[in-house]
């Protein structure tokens, strides 16, 4: 469908350069989501936006395989991994006191898991990322083709 887009506005005369053209409907939710619109989450731009324009359709897969949602899911991820973050020093306290029989031990074994836990979950966050960037790219390049 991309392909047939280029080539209408191409027809019209309305594009000189065909890899430049970018639909109107994506460059205005691409514009709305550089003012604070929100990617994941509840009542998110691109739910809107497969809602008017099809989930599945050419319009909706060039907007969520953009650079600009990709960068932006990337953050959320950071984001939510710093808000999650396990604080080291009140993990090995609530372990500390908590009973033996109940999983607890000595500060620094609580401390010594709560680390753990936290590279977990950033490596976690790393390769979610790491495969969502080369899934869009493969994406992109499928497209161009």
């Amino acid at each position: 469908m991309r392909k047939d887009l280029k080539s209408m506005a191409m027809a019209m005369g309305k594009v000189k350069n065909p890899i430049t053209y970018q639909d109107p409907d994506v460059k205005a939710a691409k514009k709305e989501i550089r003012r604070g619109g929100n990617v994941t989450g509840g009542g998110n731009v691109i739910d809107n936006f497969g809602h008017e324009h099809g989930y599945q359709s050419d319009k909706t897969k060039e907007l969520d395989n953009s650079r600009l949602v990709t960068r932006k899911r990337r953050q959320d991820n950071r984001s939510s991994y710093k808000f999650n973050k396990i604080n080291v020093s009140k993990f090995g306290k609530e372990h500390a006191a908590t009973p033996k029989e109940y999983g607890g031990g000595t500060k620094k074994e609580g401390k010594k898991i709560a680390r753990q836990l936290n590279k977990e979950a950033k490596q976690e966050v790393r390769s979610t990322n790491k495969s969502a960037r080369k899934r869009t790219k493969a994406n992109r390049i499928i497209a161009k083709i």
